[in-house]
This record gives C-alpha cells, sequence and structure tokens, in this order.
C-alpha cells in the first residue's frame, strides 16, 4: 500500500512537471496567437520567467541529480546551479518589469 502511495507521488510530480514544460514551450511558440506587443522588456521578463521556472523545475523534481550528491567537491554543484539559475531568472524578470520602459 505504501508502495503504491508513493509511485502515485511520484507520478503526480511528474506529470505536474511535464505539464509546466509544456506550458513554458507553448507560450514561446504561440506568442503571435497571443497577441502581445514584443519589446525589449517583454523578452527580458518572459525569459527570466521561464528561466525561473527551469530552475524551479529541476528543484521540484526532487531526488533525481545530474551529479551524484555523494561524489566528493562537485557532489553539490548541479543543486547549486539550479540555485542559481532561479536567481538570475527572478533577476531578469524583476529588473525587466520594474527597471526597462
Amino acid at each position: 500500500m505504501v508502495i503504491k502511495e508513493l509511485s502515485m507521488k511520484i507520478l503526480i510530480r511528474l506529470l505536474v512537471v511535464a505539464a509546466l514544460i509544456a506550458g513554458v514551450v507553448l507560450f514561446w511558440m504561440n506568442l503571435d496567437a497571443l497577441g502581445i506587443e514584443r519589446s525589449f522588456r517583454f523578452y527580458v521578463v518572459a525569459g527570466g520567467v521561464s528561466v525561473l521556472m527551469l530552475g524551479i523545475l529541476y528543484k521540484f523534481l526532487g531526488s533525481w541529480d545530474l551529479i551524484p550528491d555523494w561524489v566528493p567537491l562537485i557532489g553539490k554543484l548541479d543543486d547549486w546551479l539550479a540555485w542559481l539559475v532561479m536567481a538570475v531568472g527572478l533577476a531578469a524578470a524583476a529588473g525587466g518589469y520594474y527597471f526597462l520602459y
């Protein structure tokens, strides 16, 4: 019973991640259909949000790592890079929204 509940949680998590990735891709593919005025500010904000989403999605996958944590010196590198990607995405989105006119 515990294994079935655990596998359901994993399945739901993966479905949410897949839906969010598809949403980011579909957003960029349908820019013309949305009728949004595209300026430099739009690209900075939307790109920042997309990069932020990718960092969040990587951290949301949980136990999955590109580099296993037990590897000496570089084990936590992928986790730190995910946090850095999220920070850069947030900074780009906020900076583009508040400072570009």
